[in-house]
């Protein structure tokens, strides 16, 4: 007896990538396992990645068909995100970056936002302990502070590419993505969408995993969202204000330093998380001060190298 068919999910679930092909590999496997019709599934791979070309040739699975687009040269996920859903024309399209895994409960989350029809619709981030190295203090501070979805959506307009969905017809009409942007580009997004009086929602049950960085790679990413910051800002200074103003460069390592201690001093997740990892008070104390100065100190690099142009 043949398989049942189901019916197309009008979901085009674009991914950009330019990494590790078993970063890719997980997003896809989880995508696989919600046994979902997706109306297309668009890998862009940025640049010459044998790895991952070769990864996905081997690659099968039994509910989707990745179609795979290149980039000649690294182009930015941004320009991938706009090549990945200009491919398809289905109703919605639902980005996520590669190395998340898609939760289960996103099956239902994604039907029940077509059947409302809503508009711009920023999904959950869960932040997991990496299973290949120890936990350390600034593991729980990033899961416990980064990636509120629903605190930027209010305030600043936006919702992380990282898990997405957005009505195909609106990504046409604000004319997609910035693919001059390397970072900040869905901040700088999600402003065009509120500035054109698009509705914005947060779906908690539209929720992906992802795996918390070691302090080189928060590093890395942190000169990255400083660079793209300032990059949004000299596009349009209505979006955000100037990351590296003496202002900013001197208050927002004050204002995560105080975010921190307000959640390791108040958060019973904090205190759970710290018993359960047996850390000591100087352990914890190394931590934090790391966090800061990781932040702090990518602030100043950048703001050394703001006229030169940004190696991503």
């Amino acid at each position: 007896m043949p398989p049942v068919k189901l019916p197309t999910l009008e979901v085009a679930v674009v991914i950009p990538v330019k990494g590790k092909f078993e970063d890719l590999a997980l997003t896809l496997d989880s995508l696989d396992k919600l046994n979902s019709d997706f109306a297309d599934t668009v890998v862009v791979v940025d640049g010459h990645q044998k790895e991952i070309i070769d990864g996905l040739d081997k690659k099968t699975f039994k509910h989707i068909e990745p179609t795979t687009i290149l980039n000649d040269n690294t182009r930015g996920s941004y320009y991938s995100r706009n090549r990945g859903y200009k491919h398809t024309s289905a109703a919605y399209v639902w980005f996520i970056d590669s190395g998340v895994e898609v939760l289960r409960d996103c099956k239902a989350a994604l039907k029940s936002v077509i059947d409302l029809e809503l508009d711009y619709s920023g999904g959950a981030i869960e932040l997991a302990y990496p299973q290949s190295r120890e936990v350390e203090i600034i593991d729980i501070l990033t899961k416990l502070t980064e990636f509120k979805v629903k605190r930027c959506l209010q305030y600043r307009h936006f919702a992380p590419t990282a898990n997405l969905l957005v009505k195909r017809s609106i990504l046409d009409q604000v004319k997609g993505f910035n693919p001059t942007l390397y970072s900040g580009g869905d901040q700088e997004f999600g402003y065009r969408v509120w500035k054109a009086g698009f509705s914005q929602h947060y779906i908690k049950q539209l929720k992906v995993s992802h795996q918390t960085r070691s302090k080189e790679e928060l590093y890395l990413k942190a000169m990255r969202v400083i660079k793209g910051q300032y990059d949004v800002y000299n596009i349009d200074r209505e979006i955000i204000n100037n990351p590296l103003s003496i202002k900013r460069m001197v208050f927002e390592p004050i204002s995560i330093a105080k975010r921190s201690y307000v959640v390791s001093k108040l958060s019973w997740r904090f205190r759970e998380e710290f018993k359960k990892y047996g850390f000591s008070l100087w352990r914890t104390l190394h931590g934090i001060g790391s966090y800061l100065w990781l932040h702090a100190k990518a602030r100043w690099v950048v703001f050394n190298s703001k006229n030169k142009a940004h190696n991503y």
